[in-house]
């Protein structure tokens, strides 16, 4: 299969480029000085203190560290998380789009569509992941078309800076390791069976992926100054739905609070969100006010609650699993409740005096997101049903011998989407609409991709 990559059209650079610099300046005028949740206030505070905990990515804390060298608050981490996005996107759209400057200009222009420009101006790791997911889904793309080795070191990094913003970025790197290892295992194994050949492939980028994962684990365990055991609240919430859909008790007694029984659990436990295991009851300091889940750190307690958590779930299947359904169609958008943080709106906290009260520009902007939120275009499952449509015409196409490197990268990215989405499914503590933002934007951009199929095979 000959190369493909097309020559650059005289002249037709600047507008790409041009798009890309307007949205990175659009995004800071809408968001500025930058939108933070809790999430963005405990890193900043872990920043100042210096103190990390591998809660949240302790890789994103230093990060917000170098920033306050250069100006307090969000506005430099503003700035370099729009450079991160919109740099991705742009070179990204010269891979998908190829010499069509209409398309790339197209392509770019999704990161101006409501549901993924919404969260672009909130200092989150899920904005941080994408970015970095576009850099490496751009150098996996240019290592299929190259087999250079700096573009697989480019993408192997960026995959890397991926996984450590989330934990289960893991899966929406694996389809680009994938991408990565059967380019150069293609010279060695060209010659085996294709059933043999396709098996190894997605042996290797499936280890690569976890290598990735495996380093980010272990460097965040090596520098972070406290463990969190983040998994712990996702085994509470699932004992608690299994002690609620079997009315039995399954929670230990070490995460509950003195004298709560199943009563409690019951009048705690959603599938909306798992927050309200933690939250106080009333704003007395009270034990009566206490929540009704408890955290623990001691590791006998928590060698009990992953014991519970494995027997429970194999000896209930079926119920843990209604129970994550009924979460992920809340994620995905399925239910008759509204999109969870579709547009986020705090701007300040005044115990680490930051006050930047919204212009009514900003506000004008959040009212216009608010009713968009109400849209089909907010509804996530329509863009998983996109990604599975694409996924399988790129299966038929393949299966076909018409492949052509376009079409491989089309896969790429759509099972990267996909696949990020469907992790969600065991792991996911809420419908928090931020989960969602890598498969809406891989989705458009594996639409636009497929333009190009006709192009070579």
């Amino acid at each position: 299969m000959s190369s493909d990559r097309p020559e650059v059209v005289a002249g037709s650079r600047p507008w790409p480029v041009r798009a890309a610099i307007a949205g990175a300046l659009v995004t800071i005028l809408v968001f500025y000085p930058g939108y933070m949740s809790n999430d963005s206030f405990t890193q900043l505070k872990q920043a100042q203190t210096g103190m990390t905990s591998d809660n949240h990515p302790v890789l994103l804390v230093f990060v917000w560290m170098a920033s306050q060298w250069v100006a307090y608050g969000p506005f430099v981490m503003l700035l370099a998380q729009s450079a991160l996005f919109w740099s991705g996107l742009y070179l990204l759209s010269g891979v998908v789009a190829r010499q069509d400057t209409r398309l790339r200009l197209l392509t770019i222009a999704i990161g101006f569509f409501p549901p993924v420009a919404g969260l672009l101006g909130t200092i989150w790791k899920d904005i941080w992941l994408t970015g970095f997911l576009l850099w490496a889904a751009y150098f996996a793309a240019r290592f299929v078309e190259e087999r250079t080795w700096p573009t697989a070191l480019g993408a192997a990094v960026s995959a890397l800076m991926a996984v450590s913003m989330r934990h289960n970025g893991v899966a929406a790197i694996v389809p680009l390791t994938i991408a990565v290892a059967a380019t150069a295992l293609r010279p060695a194994i060209g010659g085996w069976r294709p059933i043999l050949r396709n098996l190894s492939q997605i042996f290797v980028g499936t280890l690569l992926a976890l290598a990735l994962f495996g380093i980010s684990t272990i460097f965040a365990s090596a520098v972070a100054d406290t463990k969190g055991y983040f998994w712990q609240v996702l085994a509470d919430y699932d004992l608690a739905a299994i002690s609620v859909r079997t009315d039995n008790l399954v929670v230990p007694s070490t995460r509950l609070k003195e004298g709560a029984g199943l009563d409690e659990v019951t009048n705690v436990y959603t599938e909306r969100s798992l927050l309200p295991l933690y939250r106080p009851l009333c704003e007395e300091n009270t034990s009566e006010c206490q929540p009704v889940f408890r955290r623990s750190t001691s590791s006998i307690e928590l060698h009990k609650l992953r014991s519970t958590w494995i027997r429970e779930i194999a000896a209930n299947p079926g119920i843990y699993l209604a129970h994550r359904w009924d979460v992920f169609s809340e994620v995905i958008g399925a239910t008759d409740n509204p999109v969870w943080a579709p547009y986020y709106t705090q701007r300040y906290a005044q115990d680490l005096e930051i006050a930047t009260p919204a212009s009514p520009f900003n506000n004008a902007v959040g009212r216009i997101m608010a009713r968009l939120s109400t849209t089909p275009i907010y509804w996530v499952w329509l863009y998983g049903l996109v990604l599975i449509a694409v996924a399988g015409l790129t299966v038929v196409r393949l299966s076909q011998k018409r492949s052509s490197r376009a079409s491989f990268i089309t896969m790429m990215v759509a099972m990267s989407g996909l696949l990020y989405l469907a992790s969600y499914l065991p792991l996911a503590p809420s419908p928090d609409f931020r989960y969602s933002h890598w498969t809406i934007l891989s989705s458009l951009v594996a639409l636009a991709s497929m333009k190009t199929w006709h192009e070579s095979t």
